[in-house]
C-alpha cells in the first residue's frame, strides 16, 4: 500500500480510530529507535568515545612527530595564564 493510499484510507476513518492508527504508528516507531539491550561486554559510550580517540591519536602521532608547526604552541604549555 502506498502513502497516498494509507492517507486516503485514513482520511475515511472516524477521528477516534485515526488518533488510534497513529498512536499505534508512533509506538511502533518509539520501538525500533529505542537502543537495543546491551551485554555487560559492550563498552558503555564513554568508553567507547575514548578508545575512538585514542585510535585517531595514534593514527596523528607521525604527524605530530615530524611536523613541528603542530607543536609550536607545546612550549607555552607551562606558561600561567590565570592572571
Amino acid at each position: 500500500m502506498t502513502t497516498t493510499n494509507l492517507m486516503r484510507e485514513l482520511k475515511r476513518l472516524p477521528m477516534d480510530e485515526r488518533l488510534a492508527f497513529v498512536e499505534a504508528a508512533v509506538h511502533l516507531v518509539r520501538e525500533e529507535l529505542a537502543p537495543r539491550p546491551r551485554s555487560a561486554k559492550a563498552a558503555t559510550p564513554r568508553s567507547a568515545k575514548r578508545r575512538d580517540l585514542a585510535a585517531a591519536a595514534k593514527k596523528l602521532l607521525p604527524d605530530y612527530a615530524g611536523d613541528r608547526e603542530l607543536t609550536a604552541f607545546t612550549s607555552l604549555d607551562a606558561e600561567d595564564f590565570s592572571a
